[in-house]
C-alpha cells in the first residue's frame, strides 16, 4: 500500500474528534490525560494485532551482560551489538536468540548445540564468531563474547513515551480509534448511570461488529495496518526512535 507520511495524524487529532463524539469537549466527564491514555491503549492493541510502528532503542551493555528490558519495549524483533559513537552496519554484530542462555558474565552459556555438533541453520564456527542472547524474568542475558561491545540496539514494536503531537498514526486508523474512545467512555460512565449502558452497547457494536459484508472499524484498521509500505514503516521508525535520546 502506497501512501504519504504527510497524511499521518497525531493522538491530539484523534482526540479532538473523539471528544465531540461523546459530547465532552469541556472535559466534564474525564480529564484530558485520561482520554489520551485511552487513545494510547487503542494504539497498543492495534500494534499487538498488526504491528505498524517499529522502533529502535540504543542502550549501554551492562558489565554483567544482564540487561533489564527497557520500559515500553515489547516483541523484540532484532538486536545488534556496537561500540563507538553510533551503530553502523560495518562494525555492528547481530545477536541471535539461543535457548538456555547464560546466567550472566562468567557463567558461559549452555546452548543446546555443543562444540563440534552440526546445526541445520547455523554451522558451528566457534563461539568467538557467534553472539547469543536469551530472555529470562524480564532480563536480556547475553553470552560472554558480547562483552567486547559497549552498546546494544534493540529493534521492537512500541511507542515513545511522549507522542501527543507527533504525527505517526495511519489515517485509516482514525475511525477505529475514535470508536475505541467512545466505547471506553460509555463503558466507564455506565457505572455512574445505567442509562449509559445502551450507548455503550451501541458503541461496542459499532466498533467491533461489521455490517453485512463490510468489516468492522477495528477489523478494517487491523487489515490496513498489515499492508503499510516498508518504506513508510521505516520512516516512522526512524522518526519516533529519535525521541528516545
Amino acid at each position: 500500500m502506497t501512501g504519504s507520511y504527510e497524511d499521518y495524524i497525531s493522538i491530539d487529532e484523534v482526540l479532538a474528534d473523539g471528544l465531540v463524539n461523546v459530547d465532552d469537549e469541556g472535559f466534564k466527564f474525564f480529564t484530558r490525560g485520561w482520554y489520551k491514555r485511552q487513545v494510547r491503549v487503542g494504539l497498543e492493541r492495534l500494534n499487538y494485532q498488526a504491528p505498524f510502528v517499529e522502533m529502535f532503542k540504543d542502550v549501554s551493555l551492562p558489565s554483567d551482560l544482564v540487561l533489564a528490558i527497557p520500559k515500553g519495549v515489547y516483541n523484540i524483533k532484532d538486536m545488534f551489538l556496537w561500540s563507538g559513537d553510533d551503530c553502523v552496519i560495518e562494525s555492528s554484530k547481530r545477536v541471535f536468540w539461543k535457548k538456555n542462555q547464560s546466567l550472566g558474565y562468567g557463567h558461559s552459556f549452555t546452548a543446546n548445540k555443543k562444540a563440534g555438533q552440526s546445526d541445520p541453520f547455523i554451522p558451528y564456527t566457534g563461539t568467538d564468531n557467534l553472539y547469543f542472547y536469551n530472555i529470562n524474568m524480564g532480563n536480556i542475558i547475553f553470552s560472554d563474547v558480547c562483552s567486547s561491545y559497549s552498546n546494544v540496539r534493540l529493534v521492537y514494536d512500541g511507542f515513545p513515551s511522549e507522542i501527543g503531537s507527533v504525527k505517526f498514526i495511519p489515517p485509516f486508523c482514525r475511525e477505529a480509534l475514535i470508536g475505541f474512545i467512545t466505547e471506553r467512555v460509555f463503558f466507564a460512565l455506565k457505572s455512574r448511570d445505567v442509562a449509559y449502558r445502551v450507548l455503550w452497547v451501541d458503541a461496542r457494536q459499532d466498533l467491533y461488529v461489521g455490517m453485512g459484508f463490510e468489516p468492522s472499524k477495528w477489523d478494517y484498521a487491523v487489515h490496513m495496518c498489515k499492508k503499510i509500505d516498508t518504506k513508510i514503516r521505516n520512516d516512522v521508525q526512524k522518526y519516533l526512535s529519535k525521541m528516545n535520546y
